[in-house]
């Protein structure tokens, strides 16, 4: 019992590193998810622009390679050599059109390489959601590691509580069944099953001692005290938890039961004390 308590105290305190270490990773991812989704905005407005220029380029290509055709042409027609100013101007002109061009040139490569950058992002984009899946898988380990510590102790404890029922009477069988986030239990009685919330006065208070008692014993503290606010039991149901009790008696350091029925009879192995009603005085 000490074993599973230790785990599951070491699940619950891992349990809440990663929750704190998830949500911090959750905020950091968000914020770069969101400045990786306005980069990549960004970079598509540049490639628009990019592409749109890349087309002007291409037409004015174009329209050079039909101009050099033209003149060619014309030279050919001439049949004489041009003047050479008209080869200084024309020079000149192949000069401006050539050094457009290669700018054209380098915008495009620009434009590749916001494009191998918005991959890229998408990819750290994709990569951030796996990484998340991983830590959701570790919270979900720790969980289940917590449920089956829940588990382990709660079936010493559902020994203890028999045993007690029994003894008091009750043919009901206590439960512990440990999900994501709480534990219900209660009593079962063939197919019918009863939370500890919906139990009559008197049941409630018959279970509720038992589980208190099986939860001491199993925590194997150097002193056990059981102290039973039995106001809710009535005469016909005392002596049965007072039963209950001797039946793990042997257990427990003390028990200490508080009820306002008068007790004619001191059961055997029990000391009773009765309170006197104090007045006040003027």
């Amino acid at each position: 019992m000490g074993d599973a308590r230790d785990h599951r105290e070491q699940a619950d305190e891992l349990r809440r590193d990663i929750m704190k270490t998830h949500k911090g990773l959750m905020a950091d991812h968000q914020q770069k998810q969101a400045d990786l989704i306005a980069e990549r905005d960004r970079l598509q407005v540049e490639i628009d622009q990019d592409e749109t220029t890349i087309e002007g380029a291409d037409g004015a290509l174009e329209s050079a390679r039909r101009l050099h055709a033209e003149a060619k042409a014309r030279r050919e027609q001439i049949g004489e050599e041009p003047d050479l100013k008209d080869l200084q101007t024309a020079y000149k002109k192949q000069v401006e059109i050539a050094a457009k061009k290669r700018e054209e040139l380098n915008q495009a490569a620009a434009a590749d390489a916001a494009r191998l950058a918005f991959e890229l992002i998408i990819k750290e984009i994709e990569g951030l959601e796996t990484y998340k899946k991983v830590y959701s898988a570790i919270e979900w380990a720790c969980q289940r590691a917590r449920e089956e510590g829940i588990a382990s102790t709660g079936s010493a404890c559902v020994e203890d509580m028999t045993r007690f029922l029994e003894a008091a009477g009750r043919a009901e069988k206590p439960y512990f069944n440990a999900r994501k986030g709480h534990v219900d239990i209660g009593w079962s009685k063939g197919d019918m099953t009863v939370d500890v919330e919906t139990m009559a006065r008197s049941g409630f208070a018959l279970f509720t001692a038992a589980l208190t008692a099986s939860i001491l014993v199993a925590r194997k503290a150097p002193v056990r005290i059981l102290l039973v606010e039995a106001g809710e039991v009535d005469r016909q149901n005392l002596p049965k938890l007072l039963a209950g009790i001797d039946s793990i008696a042997d257990r427990l350091t003390g028990v200490i039961v508080m009820t306002h029925l008068e007790v004619s009879d001191e059961p055997e192995g029990w000391q009773v004390l009765r309170l006197e009603k104090e007045t006040a005085e003027a």
